[in-house]
C-alpha cells in the first residue's frame, strides 16, 4: 500500500530552484488581487448592497465568499455574494432597474444564481441565497493563507498552472479551482515537516464547535503567536516555494494513492476510502459531506494524472535554467505542452457547452460573461493549433457554430 508521508524525500532530489522559483514568483505577483482590484471589488458590493436595501421593504444582507476573499483568488474574479432577506428574483427586478447592473439573468439550477455585470467596475458577479457554509469556508482558506508566503506562492503556481490548462473548470468534467486549492493545501500539510498546519484539528484550542445547517464549521482563527504554540512544526518546514510547487507536481502525478485515499484537510492522519465509496477521485469538502471530484471519471481521473506527471516534467527540467530567462510567463504554462490530445477536446467540448448552455439559459451573445468565455476558447485554440494539438474537425466545427472574429488568425 501507497504511503503518503514523504519523511525528507524532497531533500534527495536536489532541485536548483533558480529558474522556477522565478516563475513561482510572477505567478504570484502578476495573479494575486492589488488594492486596486480590493477597491473595485468593494464598490460592486457597496453599491449592490445600497441597492438591495433602498427598495427591499424587509433589511437585506449581502456576503462576500469565494476566492476574492479567500486569499487566493486571482485579479478580476468574479464576486461570488450569497443574500439573506429577499428572494432572488426581487433582487433580479431591482438590479434589472439599476442602470450600473447589466446582463442581468437568473440561472434556475440545483443552486439559482442570479449573474450580471457591474459596469463601473467591469466586473461579473453571482449571487446565491443564504449560504453561510461557504462563508464559513472563506474564512478557514483565509486562515490558510495567512500563515506562510511560500506556501501561498506554491499554491497560486499550482492553481495558475491548471486555470492556464482549463482543468480548473467543472463545465469540461474536471475539477473547479477550489478544488486544487484544496489539494494543494492537503499536500502541504502531508509533507514532512508540514508546511501548513489542519486547523480543524487545533480548533478545540481556542472554541466550542461552530455549527451551522448541521455541519461543524470550527477551526484554529487564533493569533499567530498562539499557532506558534500550539502547533509543534511551526516554521520548522524550510522548502522554498518552487520545491513545494514542484512536490505538489510530483506527488499528485505518482505518490498520491487515488484508488484507496481521501484527499481531506480535515485531518492529517491517512483517510482511507470507505468501501461504499464508487467515486474515482476523492476530495473531501472541508465542511460539507460533498465529494469535489463527484464528476471525475476513470478517463478524466488518467488525463489528470498524466497532466500532473507533464507538469512536474516539464518544470523539473528547467532547474538548471538561468533565473533570468527571458521567456514569457505563458510560455512556460501552454497547454499545448502540457496536455495530452484527448484533454485539449475535453476542455473545448466543456467550453461548447457551456456556451450552449448560456444560449438556452437566454444569455445573450453580446452578455460579457458569454464573451469572456468565447475570448478563452479562442485563446486555447490559438495555443493548441500553434502547437499542432487541436484536431482540424473540432477546429472546424466551432468556426462553424460560433462567431469568432479572430479564427482568422488560427
Amino acid at each position: 500500500m501507497k504511503s503518503h508521508k514523504m519523511k525528507e524525500e524532497h531533500k534527495s532530489h536536489k532541485y536548483s530552484t533558480s529558474l522556477v522559483e522565478s516563475i513561482c514568483l510572477q505567478c504570484y505577483k502578476r495573479n494575486i488581487p492589488t488594492s486596486a482590484d480590493v477597491a473595485k471589488q468593494e464598490r460592486l458590493y457597496k453599491k449592490l448592497h445600497s441597492c438591495l436595501n433602498a427598495t427591499s421593504k424587509n433589511p437585506v444582507s449581502l456576503y462576500q465568499f469565494g476566492s476574492t476573499v479567500n486569499g487566493f483568488g486571482f485579479r478580476n474574479s468574479d464576486v461570488d455574494l450569497y443574500v439573506a432577506g429577499i428572494s432572488l428574483i426581487q433582487a433580479k427586478a431591482i438590479l434589472k432597474q439599476t442602470h450600473d447592473f447589466t446582463n442581468v439573468v437568473l440561472i434556475r439550477c440545483r443552486i439559482p444564481v442570479l449573474k450580471f455585470f457591474y459596469r463601473p467596475s467591469g466586473l461579473l458577479g453571482d449571487v446565491t441565497a443564504t449560504n453561510k457554509v461557504a462563508h464559513r469556508n472563506t474564512k478557514l482558506l483565509h486562515r490558510y493563507s495567512t500563515i506562510s508566503l511560500k506556501s501561498k506562492i506554491a499554491i497560486y503556481a499550482f492553481k495558475y498552472l491548471a486555470k492556464s490548462c482549463h482543468l480548473s473548470d467543472v463545465d469540461s468534467g474536471f475539477i473547479s479551482s477550489y478544488a486544487f486549492t484544496i489539494l494543494a493545501i492537503y499536500y502541504l500539510q502531508q509533507i514532512e515537516p508540514p508546511a501548513l498546519p489542519v486547523l480543524q484539528e487545533l480548533q478545540s484550542f481556542n472554541q466550542v464547535p461552530t455549527m451551522i445547517s448541521g455541519f461543524n464549521t470550527s477551526f484554529f482563527d487564533g493569533s499567530e503567536k498562539e499557532l506558534a504554540r500550539i502547533w509543534c512544526s511551526y516554521g520548522r518546514n524550510e522548502y522554498s516555494a518552487s520545491q513545494l510547487f514542484l512536490g505538489m507536481l510530483d506527488f499528485y502525478a505518482n505518490k498520491f494513492d487515488y484508488e484507496n485515499h481521501v484527499v481531506s484537510i480535515r485531518q492529517r492522519s491517512i483517510e482511507r476510502r470507505r468501501e461504499s465509496r464508487f467515486d474515482n477521485f476523492v476530495i473531501e469538502d472541508p465542511f460539507e459531506n460533498r465529494n469535489l471530484a463527484s464528476r471525475i471519471s476513470v478517463q478524466k481521473l488518467k488525463l489528470i494524472q498524466d497532466f500532473f506527471s507533464k507538469a512536474y516534467s516539464h518544470f523539473a527540467q528547467l532547474q538548471n535554467h538561468s533565473w533570468k530567462s527571458t521567456k514569457p510567463l505563458e510560455s512556460r504554462f501552454n497547454p499545448g505542452l502540457l496536455l495530452h490530445e484527448e484533454t485539449c477536446v475535453y476542455v473545448l467540448r466543456g467550453m461548447y457547452n457551456n456556451l450552449k448552455e448560456m444560449k438556452t439559459c437566454g444569455i445573450s451573445e453580446t452578455n460579457e460573461q458569454y464573451l469572456h468565455t468565447l475570448f478563452q476558447m479562442e485563446q486555447f485554440m490559438h495555443k493548441l493549433y500553434k502547437r499542432r494539438r487541436l484536431p482540424q474537425k473540432f477546429h472546424d466545427s466551432f468556426s462553424r457554430n460560433f462567431s469568432i472574429k479572430s479564427l482568422h488568425l488560427l
